[in-house]
């Protein structure tokens, strides 16, 4: 993150592109390689295993259905590849956040000491003139925007969409009239929530966010000047 001096107004309103978030975020997960690649490791074969569990189930269920005689020692043998699947997906998901967790740490501190150094640099009369209660405001919004962002990308939207695909060819493979109908459904629902969230409610979260500077500013300032205003 980046401050720049010439920002003076809290409640301007600054559009961002997509790209230069994408570009931003992809800078911050390069600077720790091997922890994210760790996390994509473990976690994307908590993917495969979420993937595989359905075709378990299956195979489970068509030994059962062989009947107490025939279908026993199939039954055991599937109900035995349905644990060990299921016990490797909540190890890889649970072990995955040992990586992930002093992955975006080490990223947000970074973020905070990039924008602490930037502000620092700034002149006095840019001081004098700026609530620092903005700035403040500012800076931890930006902070916890990366990390909202990056959860949501690498946590729920890759995997979910990894596990959308999967199930799309899987079940355009045993039936494709359905599987042609999922994967369009699947579609439509994406550009439709991508249309709303960008053409629909961009406008009000960015307002959200000006207002939300604006409080923090003057309870920040406020809330700081006390002392100066009990000695005098």
């Amino acid at each position: 993150m980046t401050v720049s001096e010439d920002d003076e107004d809290s409640t301007s309103l600054t559009r961002v592109r997509l790209g230069d978030i994408a570009a931003y975020m992809w800078a911050r997960w390069r600077a720790q390689p091997w922890l994210g690649l760790g996390f994509l490791l473990v976690f994307g074969a908590s993917v495969a295993c979420d993937l595989a569990l359905p075709l378990a189930a299956s195979g489970l269920v068509e030994a059962l259905g062989r009947g107490p005689v025939e279908g026993q020692q199939s039954v055991i043998s599937a109900y035995l590849v349905f644990c060990a699947i299921a016990l490797l997906l909540y190890l890889c998901r649970n072990t995955s956040f040992r990586f992930w967790i002093p992955f975006a740490a080490r990223n947000m501190k970074a973020i905070v000491s990039t924008a602490f150094k930037d502000v620092q640099r700034f002149s006095s009369d840019w001081h004098a003139n700026t609530f620092a209660g903005a700035s403040v405001r500012r800076v931890s919004r930006a902070m916890w925007a990366y990390d909202v962002i990056s959860d949501t990308v690498a946590v729920t939207l890759l995997p979910a969409l990894v596990v959308l695909v999967g199930v799309t060819v899987i079940t355009a493979l045993q039936w494709p009239l359905i599987g042609a109908f999922v994967g369009a459904t699947i579609v439509l629902f994406i550009v439709f929530s991508l249309y709303v969230s960008r053409y629909y409610l961009a406008a009000d979260y960015a307002a959200a966010n000006a207002a939300d500077t604006r409080i923090g500013a003057s309870l920040a300032d406020v809330i700081g000047a006390n002392a100066t205003v009990r000695g005098f």
